[in-house]
């Protein structure tokens, strides 16, 4: 027998030397293409000599314990009104879907009497969609989006 560099390497070693890569791609060691070739290396080694050379210049893995994020202290900050996702009221969004569903009912409504009439007919949801519009921008400003 020679030594261990000459002895013929199994799909399980080419397996572990390409989770090896990985690791060292998630923590940042080689970059996408490097890891690409170095993992094509790998899968064409017929050696261990072959498979320590894809590896060779990378540290051996940490310990889980060891390569651990240490928390950071989150600071209370109070919520700001530019922060992602505001949220409006319950009842204030309810208010404004509703809005939108008796809108659009009836604009079709009038879209419908204007094909059937074969000319525009007077445009009436102006009346039912404007003062609710105009309320519910006011709430709105009355009652901002909050953070949840």
């Amino acid at each position: 027998m020679g030594s261990r560099d000459q002895l013929r390497a199994a799909d399980a070693d080419r397996e572990h030397t390409a989770d090896r890569l990985r690791q060292a791609l998630e923590e940042g060691r080689i970059g996408l293409h490097e890891f690409d070739a170095r993992l094509r290396e790998a899968y064409e080694a017929k050696t261990f000599g072959d498979l320590d050379r894809v590896t060779a210049d990378l540290p051996t893995p940490a310990p889980a314990a060891h390569s651990e994020v240490i928390p950071v202290h989150e600071v209370n900050v109070p919520p700001s009104r530019y922060q992602e996702n505001p949220k409006l009221a319950g009842w204030l969004s309810n208010l404004w879907r509703l809005w939108f569903v008796v809108t659009a009912v009836n604009l079709v409504v009038w879209f419908v009497v204007s094909l059937t009439t074969g000319s525009i007919v007077y445009f009436w949801p102006i009346w039912v969609a404007l003062p609710w519009g105009v309320a519910n921008v006011a709430l709105t400003i009355l009652f901002p989006p909050r953070h949840r």
